[in-house]
């Protein structure tokens, strides 16, 4: 009696597995923002194709930012259960990533995502007294945690920017290739720390993300600047122990 049971409730698990494969791609959207965290539940997307264990998305919004051409790679068992296990690829052309993701209605989990950013991306997010920025953001974000709220509790990665440029007044401000650590610390703030550049304003300090999406930037340049980069940091920089200061904050 007991295998007959068994054996039922194998064909009935194996014949769902069989209807949500076949089943069209389009009908995967509900299915996986249903997994999510509320926070994240209203995430929006464009126009979708492929299967319902691999669909692609021509876009995806939350909030104010998009992104386009986005490919998921969703195991079928994990929606059968109480959470999301998929894999997701971002072709976009500013933006590309490529990492896992495990969602439930209570936290979200992403590991091994590793990011390429075109800095001019950023520009519209910027409120420092710049113009634009310039170059590659890439790195590797080992894991990241964030609760049905939508807050970080934990992230741990590394990053460099490549051929740096930031754009002011009428100049164009080479800082060379740097390197940062992505973390959090004690009171839950995120942190980008730099930790090696060897451009012309030799830039140490971090910048800080706040729980409640406050940030600050808190950095110092070498005093030995050209005058005319030596006036613009002035205008809005301190001296400080043979360094310029540079602290400015704002809200994402």
């Amino acid at each position: 009696m007991k295998k007959k049971i068994l054996g039922v409730m194998l064909s009935v698990l194996v014949l769902l597995v069989i209807v949500i494969a076949m089943a069209p791609a389009k009908t995967i959207w509900p299915i996986v923002t249903s997994k999510l965290p509320a926070k994240f539940q209203a995430i929006q997307s464009g126009e979708i194709s492929g299967s319902i264990w691999n669909p692609h998305f021509k876009q995806i919004a939350y909030q104010n930012t998009a992104v386009n051409n986005v490919t998921a790679d969703i195991s079928v068992m994990s929606l059968i259960f109480a959470e999301l296990k998929a894999g997701v690829v971002v072709e976009d052309p500013t933006l590309k990533l490529n990492g896992n993701l495990v969602a439930t209605d209570k936290n979200l989990k992403v590991t091994e995502l590793n990011f390429t950013i075109d800095a001019k991306r950023l520009d519209a997010h910027m409120e420092f007294p710049i113009k634009g920025l310039n170059g590659v953001i890439s790195g590797l974000i080992d894991s990241a945690f964030f609760t049905s709220t939508g807050e970080w509790l934990s992230v741990d990665g590394l990053g460099s920017w490549d051929n740096a440029i930031i754009n002011y007044l009428d100049e164009s401000l080479d800082l060379g290739n740097f390197n940062f650590l992505i973390k959090t610390d004690k009171e839950n703030n995120l942190l980008l720390v730099v930790s090696d550049n060897q451009g012309v304003l030799d830039l140490k300090g971090e910048i800080k993300f706040t729980p409640s999406k406050n940030y600050l930037i808190d950095v110092t340049t070498q005093q030995n600047l050209p005058s005319e980069l030596e006036t613009w940091i002035k205008s809005f920089g301190k001296k400080q122990n043979d360094r310029y200061r540079i602290q400015w904050n704002g809200k994402l």
